[in-house]
C-alpha cells in the first residue's frame, strides 16, 4: 500500500501537487458530507489517511452553509423554529453521519458489558434508548444555542466551531490507538505529521479570521478538550477509536464549543435574562 511518506510525491511547487491537493479536498468532502463531488480514478487508503488534513475545511463549509440556513429561516420564523429548521438543513448536507456515530457509541457505552460486547453493539445498524437520547439531547442543545448566537456573530461563529470539531478528528487518526484491526483502522494506517498540521492550520484561520483571537482560541481549546475526553473515555471503553468514536467526537466537540460560546457571551453581557 501506498504511504504518505513516498519520496515519489510532487513537490509543492508542481502542477502534480496543486491537482493532488483539490483531490483530497474532494475526498475529504465525499468522505464526511453527501455534497456531490467526483474524484478521478480509484480513493485509495492513502488517499482517505491525507484527505483528513482538509476535516477543518469541510467542517468550515458545513457551518458556512448552517449559518446561512439560519440566516435565510431568520427572515420568516421565530429563533428557534429557524434553529430547527437549519439544524435539519445541516443534517441532509452530512448525511447526519456524525450524528448517527453518536447514537451508536451511546447504544455501545451505555448499553455493553464487555468490549466485544460494546464493539459488536456499534456495528449494530438498529438504535436504542441511550442512542435515542443521545441524539435527542444534542438536537435540542444544537437548536437551543443556534437560537441563541448573536445574529452579527452567527456566521463566523458556525464556521470557527465546525472547523474546530473536526479538528480533533484528526489528532485521534494520528495518535489514538484503534479498537479494530479493520475497517478505520486500514484506511488510515499512512497518517502523518503532515495531516494534524496542515488542519490545525485550516482550524487556527477558519476560528480566528470568524471571530477573532480570543474567542477563536477559546473555541478551539473547548473543542480539543472535549475531543481528548471522548478519545480517553473511549480507550478506557473499548482500547481506542472506531469511525464511531470519531464522529461522536465531532457531536461533542461542536456542542461543546457551541455551548461555551453562549456562555461566554452571557457572562460577558451580564447573563441572559429569564
Amino acid at each position: 500500500m501506498n504511504t504518505l511518506e513516498e519520496t515519489s510525491q510532487p513537490t509543492p511547487r508542481s502542477p502534480k501537487f496543486a491537482f493532488r491537493q483539490w483531490r483530497l479536498v474532494r475526498v475529504a468532502f465525499i468522505f464526511l458530507t453527501r455534497v456531490p463531488v467526483k474524484v478521478s480514478g480509484d480513493i485509495a487508503p492513502a488517499d482517505i489517511a491525507a484527505a483528513s488534513r482538509y476535516y477543518p475545511l469541510v467542517g468550515a463549509g458545513v457551518g458556512l452553509v448552517l449559518a446561512y440556513l439560519l440566516l435565510l429561516a431568520l427572515q420568516f420564523f421565530p429563533p428557534l423554529l429557524a434553529a430547527t429548521l437549519a439544524a435539519l438543513g445541516a443534517a441532509v448536507l452530512t448525511g447526519a453521519f456524525h450524528e448517527d456515530a453518536l447514537g451508536d457509541v451511546a447504544d455501545a457505552f451505555g448499553g455493553g458489558f464487555t468490549v466485544a460486547r460494546k464493539l459488536e453493539i456499534m456495528k449494530d445498524s438498529r438504535l436504542g434508548t441511550y442512542g435515542v437520547l443521545a441524539l435527542v439531547g444534542a438536537f435540542l442543545v444544537r437548536i437551543q444555542t443556534l437560537a441563541l448566537l448573536p445574529t452579527g456573530l452567527l456566521l463566523g461563529a458556525l464556521v470557527a466551531v465546525h472547523a474546530a470539531s473536526r479538528l480533533g478528528i484528526v489528532f485521534m487518526l494520528w495518535r489514538s490507538p484503534r479498537a479494530r484491526t479493520e475497517g478505520l483502522g486500514a484506511d488510515t494506517a499512512g497518517l502523518s505529521w503532515r495531516e494534524p498540521l496542515i488542519a490545525t492550520l485550516l482550524a487556527l484561520g477558519a476560528a480566528f479570521f470568524g471571530v477573532g483571537w480570543e474567542l477563536g482560541l477559546l473555541v478551539l481549546a473547548a473543542a480539543a478538550l472535549a475531543s481528548w475526553g471522548v478519545a480517553a473515555y473511549a480507550r478506557a471503553q473499548v482500547g481506542g477509536v472506531t469511525g464511531d468514536v470519531l464522529g461522536a467526537a465531532q457531536q461533542v466537540a461542536e456542542l461543546v464549543a457551541l455551548l461555551v460560546l453562549i456562555a461566554y457571551w452571557g457572562l460577558d453581557g451580564a447573563g441572559f435574562a429569564l
